[in-house]
């Protein structure tokens, strides 16, 4: 834009000299370039007026969520101050009752709390899978199951650092386990290293040709 125009300038200052500067372009070229300036001049304006308009709509959203968050928030305030928070009716306007919220970090009910033990069991998958299913307890950050034929003390560990947490915390599988029956041993530890009370399941892996669930 600004090169344009001090180019419109030079041509306007050549072209008054007596005789007229042989440097200058033709009139067509100049309309042309200052048809162009205009035209972009125009979109500039347009762009700014849009880029305005989204800003003010943008404040006036904000303006108005904020509005309505308050009135929300003292409609909330004013329900558990008339029944509580834990009233079944504050779900018809679209509140959650306290009981109803519910976070990954949030134990559900019946979870067991340190030092347990864990829920543990063991069911056999066939081909000398044994699949070990292993449950929350609060407190408690990472677990180890050891694996020994009934009737011994010939512990031997399986899996560990296992992890409790909801998100991670999967059921492990112990493969290629030779036939015989075994008893299984869940322990879980807390940030202290301490071990829980230990959980036990027994499994029968079968022979070949006799597998059962």
């Amino acid at each position: 834009m600004a090169a344009i125009n001090a180019w419109k300038r030079c041509h306007d200052r050549l072209l008054a000299e007596v005789p007229p500067d042989s440097r200058v372009v033709s009139d067509a070229i100049m309309t042309q370039l200052l048809t162009h300036r205009d035209i972009v001049d125009d979109l500039a304006i347009d762009a700014r007026a849009e880029r305005k308009e989204r800003i003010d709509a943008n404040a006036a959203k904000i303006a108005l969520f904020d509005a309505d968050s308050k009135l929300l928030s003292f409609l909330f305030s004013l329900c558990k101050l008339t029944w509580g928070d834990d009233d079944s009716r504050l779900g018809l306007l679209g509140f959650v009752p306290k009981s109803e919220i519910w976070t990954p970090g949030t134990p559900e009910p019946g979870t067991p709390e340190w030092p347990g033990p864990a829920e543990f069991e063991a069911n056999y998958l066939g081909q000398d899978i044994v699949e070990l299913v292993y449950g929350p307890v609060i407190g408690a950050v990472i677990g180890t199951i050891r694996r020994a034929k009934s009737g011994t003390t010939d512990w031997e560990i399986v899996a560990e650092g296992l992890p409790m947490d909801d998100v991670n915390r999967v059921p492990f599988r112990d493969t290629d386990v030779p036939p015989a029956e075994y008893e299984y041993e869940f322990v879980c530890y807390n940030n202290a290293n301490e071990p829980s009370e230990a959980a036990y399941a027994t499994m029968v892996v079968p022979e070949a040709g006799n597998a059962r669930r």
